[in-house]
């Protein structure tokens, strides 16, 4: 958030400053409840460097026995799932499978990303997390995820599934109504622009063009292909156009539907 806020305001308006920030915090300001000092689409989006599904897991079945989300949703004890904050999608994945599935599940706060909350699964502190890619699955996570420990029982991906997940369910094949397969796509659909990188609003639009094309080329350098397969990661990119239009497409949701989907993405 501040780097979102510090961009828009405070940078300077040609192009040598640019910003890496989540598209959760790109998010905030459709739903009104927190203070931003940011429009969303007023940034100059440069593209994302990656297009990436995320998916949820629980370590060791969360001791019962857990391994696809119907598993989740009959499971008799809570499951407990970490976060970093109110606004992250460790929280608002997790309590959207709770209050529009039903599943006993618990968020607490406080936790530095996913390798904390991985560490705090394997101490037994917590059960459960979000926010796991499968580039991060294959790398960080790839011992825990191959000898059984950490499954992925769910993934959130808007078309595309990934198989190295396995049996995990696709959401939207649980997902009975159209408003729920809706709130679904506002939810989990920005996770999918990965890594947007952006531009100060009033950034020339002829050096905003050349960022974006030079974004481009980098994601397909030969080099950076092979440094990313050293780590696991096949980046898959996004244009800036692309971006820019998926926030225009988010922004423009009916205040109804915006204001039903924060109510299941923040009560416990």
């Amino acid at each position: 958030m501040k780097v979102a806020n510090a961009l828009y305001n405070t940078a300077p308006k040609n192009g040598l400053t640019l910003g890496v920030f989540s598209s959760s915090v790109a998010m905030v300001p459709l739903y009104g409840k927190r203070k931003t000092k940011f429009v969303t689409n007023k940034f100059e989006w440069i593209g994302s460097m990656h297009k990436k599904i995320q998916a949820c897991g629980v370590w060791k079945g969360a001791g019962q026995g857990i391994k696809t989300l119907p598993d989740m949703i009959a499971a008799k004890k809570t499951v407990f799932f970490g976060s970093n904050g109110p606004t992250s999608p460790l929280t608002t994945f997790p309590l959207f499978i709770k209050n529009v599935l039903g599943a006993k599940i618990k968020v607490v706060h406080g936790y530095k990303g996913t390798k904390g909350i991985n560490l705090a699964m394997q101490n037994g502190e917590l059960a459960g997390t979000c926010g796991m890619y499968e580039s991060s699955v294959r790398g960080a996570f790839r011992s825990s995820f191959e000898s059984g420990n950490l499954v992925i029982f769910v993934q959130l991906g808007l078309t595309d599934k990934v198989p190295y997940f396995g049996r995990a369910t696709d959401i939207f094949d649980l997902l009975k109504t159209e408003d729920e397969k809706k709130m679904a796509r506002l939810v989990f659909g920005p996770a999918e622009i990965t890594r947007p990188l952006a531009a100060p609003p009033g950034t020339p639009k002829a050096r905003g063009a050349t960022l974006r094309k030079a974004l481009m080329d980098t994601m397909k350098d030969p080099g950076l292909i092979a440094d990313g397969k050293k780590i696991k990661v096949t980046f898959t990119p996004m244009s800036g156009q692309d971006v820019a239009k998926a926030f225009v497409e988010y922004f423009a949701t009916p205040k109804a539907l915006v204001d039903k989907t924060y109510k299941y993405t923040s009560k416990q």
